[in-house]
């Protein structure tokens, strides 16, 4: 007897020491010591390997320490022994969502709430994930559950309206931040999303308000002032932006949105060699940061930066060739230097992918590899929905009282620009006395000449280059426009949002861009039978305009008298004098080919072309030596002052234009100086 009473006594008191370590364990995890508390719940494991309540405690201690992989196999094992604790699955979600394995981590709350319905944790945790993976309407109803066992969950309730806002629905999203704020009214989150919801509704200034709010709660919130840096982008105050990105960066040196942001800001106000240095310091952090390389190309490319562009954007192709709009941009940026290997077969990718709805390229690009209109459209309408949206529904804008007709021309190219020595004389020969017309520059005031005379055509010359969307279009109604004439369309500092902003009752596509834009707030654009023909008109959203001749023309344009010789413009003595001065990116290799067929047909002859950079004069000669086509039989002209960049072309004897982008302002330029051209129809 006594014997036995002796077992009892060790077997009680090695139950006493475990109860006891457990004890200690869970202090010192309560206490924040987790390499204490793994080790007492190791020690407790190797005496009780099944004990699913310490291998559960484990995995909590494995995810607190960020080793959630681990935390994922200890809470599976205690799952394993015992599959009825809902904390069990939610804890296993939490893990999983830190793994980004975010259809694990649903599916374990569903379990989780299954076994506990009013589990208002499960519920929130599962919203957030359901965010995440933007299932918003899902996400709704799981913060919605949350609140209805807790009425004052104050992050479920932000996490609402942060999911209405996602829905576009917000109306109801605001009414959710207010009530956050009825219960934590100094709770700086709540003025940070209220100041994201402003802006996404366009309303600027307010939202400047709720992130200042934001900023006097949380001073050091550095996602705040990268926010307020975004809204003075959108209203073009570029140097306070910087400003502001900088101190989220002194803030957070390491915040790669931030500096994104940055760039993208540097980029946006043309400064492209600040953009750059500050796309490479992101790269420094994350050699393979997308956004990064894809801005870097950009950068790159608005700086003539041939090859580098071309690097950059195939960085980003190797990633993901499916990045918007990258596969359309790398075939450009080759195409700049005549670069043609894989053409055929680039091409071919962008029309099947245009085909299925996909952001493949800009639809400028488009127009100049595929001659298809239907494509062309397709490009346009893909690229408008998703870079600019009709932003109001009100077409209804005040009708103007004004006695004359009030038109706005809205350009980026009232400066030296091909398109401001077409319209310069059409601004100045308005019938004054049924119209006024006004200029919105989207560009900056500068000394040359034709700007000069532009300035002068106008009976209001405004510069908005620093106006915001939004304030731009108030001024144009507050001017009365009543025709707004979109000279940019989808080129070079267009800006496309005016007119999906409804900056006049009716509003016009002319000149700059000849394709569609494939949205529904331009009403308008101008045409002749030429450039479309009736049978093309539904490949165009916009109605058509059709004047006698669509392009305008300058008729004071000086040509220089000086007689050029063939031997000034190092033009050989004797022989047939081919010619295209178009931009080289609007050669094909097609055309290139029919060109050497030509020179090889006619003896003595030679094609003369206007080169853009080292790179497309190098590989227009290697293409010519493809061809069998001596080299010395292309010739490049260099650039030269505009009277006698005119005049030159009396020296050759025949133009060759390009398909299916052609000649435009270069078009008129060669007939003007008696130049015949040989083009497509």
């Amino acid at each position: 007897m006594a014997k036995k009473s002796k077992k009892n006594i060790t077997r009680n008191s090695s139950a006493f020491n475990i109860q006891s370590k457990l004890k200690d364990a869970i202090h010192n995890h309560q206490n924040g010591n987790l390499d204490q508390a793994r080790d007492s719940y190791k020690e407790i494991l190797n005496l009780f390997p099944s004990n699913f309540e310490v291998l559960h405690l484990i995995g909590v201690v494995e995810a607190q320490s960020k080793n959630f992989q681990l935390a994922v196999d200890y809470i599976t094992k205690a799952i394993n022994i015992d599959g009825t604790n809902a904390s069990f699955y939610n804890n296993r979600a939490n893990a999983f969502k830190e793994l980004n394995s975010l259809s694990e981590a649903n599916t374990d709350y569903d379990k989780a709430i299954k076994l506990k319905p009013d589990y208002a944790e499960a519920f929130y945790n599962k919203g957030n994930v359901l965010q995440e993976m933007g299932e918003f309407n899902k996400a709704v109803n799981a913060y919605q559950k949350t609140i209805s066992i807790f009425p004052n969950h104050l992050d479920s309730i932000i996490n609402l309206g942060n999911s209405l806002r996602a829905l576009k629905q917000y109306k109801d999203a605001k009414n959710y931040f207010n009530k956050a704020l009825a219960i934590k009214p100094d709770y700086a989150e709540i003025y940070f999303n209220q100041g994201n919801l402003s802006k996404e509704l366009g309303e600027l200034n307010e939202a400047l308000q709720y992130f200042n709010k934001a900023i006097e709660l949380a001073p050091n919130y550095a996602q705040v002032y990268t926010n307020i840096g975004n809204v003075l982008t959108e209203l073009r105050r570029f140097e306070e932006a910087i400003f502001l990105y900088d101190k989220a960066i002194n803030i957070k040196p390491n915040y790669i949105k931030a500096y994104l942001n940055r760039g993208n800001t540097f980029e946006e106000g043309g400064k492209f060699k600040e953009a750059i240095e500050t796309y490479q310091k992101v790269l420094s952090f994350e050699p393979e940061n997308i956004e990064a390389l894809f801005g870097l190309g950009n950068a790159y490319n608005q700086s003539n930066q041939f090859i580098k562009t071309i690097e950059s954007y195939k960085a980003v192709m190797d990633q993901d060739a499916s990045y918007d709009y990258i596969y359309g941009l790398f075939n450009s940026s080759k195409a700049k230097c005549c670069d043609w290997e894989s053409f055929e077969e680039e091409v071919s990718h962008i029309r099947m992918e245009v085909n299925k709805n996909k952001k493949v390229t800009h639809p400028f690009h488009c127009l100049r590899i595929i001659d298809d209109p239907a494509i062309q459209k397709k490009s346009a309408e893909i690229y408008s929905a998703h870079n600019h949206p009709e932003r109001t529904n009100n077409k209804s804008i005040k009708k103007s009282t004004h006695k004359k007709i009030r038109v706005g021309y809205f350009s980026a190219d009232f400066n030296e620009h091909p398109l401001a020595y077409l319209t310069v004389q059409l601004f100045e020969t308005h019938d004054k006395s049924k119209f006024e017309i006004f200029a919105f520059s989207l560009s900056s005031d500068n000394d040359e000449p034709i700007r000069k005379r532009i300035e002068k055509s106008f009976d209001e010359f405004i510069d908005i280059s620093r106006f915001s969307d939004k304030e731009a279009v108030e001024l144009a109604r507050e001017k009365g426009i009543d025709i707004a004439v979109d000279l940019g369309g989808l080129t070079a500092g267009g800006r496309l949002n005016l007119f999906a902003l409804r900056a006049a009752p009716i509003q016009i596509s002319y000149l700059g861009y000849l394709g569609t834009l494939g949205s529904s707030y331009m009403d308008y654009i101008v045409a002749d039978k030429i450039i479309i023909p009736n049978h093309l008109q539904n490949e165009y959203t916009e109605n058509i305009f059709y004047l006698p001749h669509y392009q305008c023309n300058d008729s004071k344009k000086e040509i220089s008298s000086k007689k050029f010789t063939r031997v000034d413009l190092d033009l050989p003595a004797k022989g047939f004098i081919y010619c295209c001065f178009n931009q080289t990116i609007k050669i094909t290799p097609s055309i290139f080919s029919s060109w050497m067929n030509i020179l090889k047909a006619v003896e003595g002859s030679v094609l003369w072309l206007y080169a853009t950079n080292d790179f497309d004069r190098k590989n227009l000669l290697k293409e010519a030596i493809k061809h069998n086509v001596h080299q010395e039989r292309i010739i490049f002209g260099k650039k030269m002052p505009r009277a006698e960049y005119l005049a030159r072309f009396r020296v050759a004897d025949l133009f060759l234009d390009t398909s299916p982008y052609n000649a435009g302002t270069t078009a008129s330029d060669s007939l003007w100086a008696g130049l015949p051209i040989l083009t497509f129809t």
